[in-house]
């Protein structure tokens, strides 16, 4: 009852201000009255008026569609594909911790001494000398490694770095580590430059004109990405600098197990059409309407924590990093205020 008094009263205010609208106004030409039969509208029609400010401009929606178009355009090869996604869940990934030479590895990197016993026990363990230091969590896939005796000398500030012609040294550093080399992404080269005052010049406040500066070489910079069958693996990763004589003054390597998600067991795919309405939502609640600067999407392998509960016991089992595969959405708006977004999306439902 309520709702039909309500829906009446609206109906007979709606009515009113049609027929205002109607009545010509004393000093105003008839042609600006508008004409009645035009805004003839039943009953129906007036309650299901849109609400003021619910109401998109052609220009807005014009927009609009042109972001779900990109979308729609942006969408990597493979989703909607039911047989490419399941392989997707087909992981078997190899492990280089199984076959880890820390010994051999340590006259590699020029170092005396011998790893602990206990770190090949336990899985974790740090090396240190006068100069290095060297720490090992093979439970985690991950070895650190800094010389600080083969920083770059600024006594010496005319020495160029290697560039690509230090790669076979970083190649021979792979063999060492194990690495599986079906798992190995690109290989990018690195110079680090600097500047300074020529060593002569006696110190002061202000800094050496352009003239008067001396470019440096400090280092070059090795980074090798992680890929499993031409997809990447993130956070997963090589880093290697060599100093100017073609020593390794550093390293990091982080490439754990490639373990999928236990929940991934009995998932099934996401539709396209459901994916391309979730990303537009996603992407519309984040920049609007607007035409990004960049946009971008890739499929790949992303990591998380899987912790479970024993029914048994109030203590939480941390497990080791697991991945699974998403949809990677790189998006950065047109105006320059507003932060660029990287966004993750599930390819797969979860059984409940």
């Amino acid at each position: 009852m309520k709702k039909g008094v309500k829906a009446m009263k609206r109906y007979i205010f709606l009515t009113v201000c049609v027929l205002a609208l109607s009545i010509p106004l004393k000093g105003f030409s008839q042609e600006l009255v508008l004409d009645m039969p035009s805004l003839a509208l039943s009953p129906d029609d007036l309650l299901q008026l849109a609400p003021l400010g619910q109401l998109e401009t052609n220009d807005t929606t014009a927009q609009c569609q042109e972001l779900l178009g990109l979308i729609r355009k942006s969408m990597p090869e493979g989703i909607g594909n039911e047989g490419y996604l399941y392989r997707l869940l087909e992981v078997k990934g190899e492990s280089w911790v199984s076959g880890f030479r820390g010994g051999e590895l340590l006259d590699l990197l020029g170092e005396k001494g011998k790893l602990d016993g206990q770190i090949f026990d336990n899985k974790v363990g740090v090396f240190e000398s006068e100069s290095s230091i060297f720490k090992i969590n093979l439970s985690k896939g991950e070895l650190r490694y800094i010389n600080s005796s083969r920083r770059f000398n600024f006594e010496n500030r005319e020495s160029r770095a290697l560039g690509r012609e230090g790669l076979p040294i970083v190649e021979n550093l792979i063999r060492y580590l194990g690495v599986p080399e079906s798992e190995l992404g690109d290989i990018i080269t690195k110079v680090l430059k600097g500047m300074a005052a020529p060593i002569d010049q006696k110190l002061t406040t202000t800094a050496p004109t352009q003239a008067q500066a001396v470019d440096m070489e400090l280092e070059t910079t090795f980074f090798i990405s992680r890929m499993y069958n031409d997809v990447p693996v993130f956070n997963s990763f090589l880093i290697v600098g060599l100093s100017n004589k073609g020593e390794i003054s550093r390293f990091r390597l982080k490439w754990p197990q490639l373990t999928l998600n236990p929940e991934l067991e009995k998932a099934t795919p996401i539709s396209e059409e459901d994916l391309i309405n979730t990303v537009y939502e996603t992407v519309l609640n984040h920049i609007g309407c607007q035409d990004p600067e960049t946009f971008k999407m890739k499929i790949a392998y992303v990591p998380s924590r899987y912790d479970t509960q024993d029914e048994d016991s109030s203590k939480e089992e941390v497990h080791p990093t697991v991945f699974s595969p998403k949809l990677v959405v790189f998006v950065r708006p047109e105006d320059t205020s507003q932060a660029g977004e990287v966004l993750e999306f599930d390819l797969f439902k979860t059984a409940q």
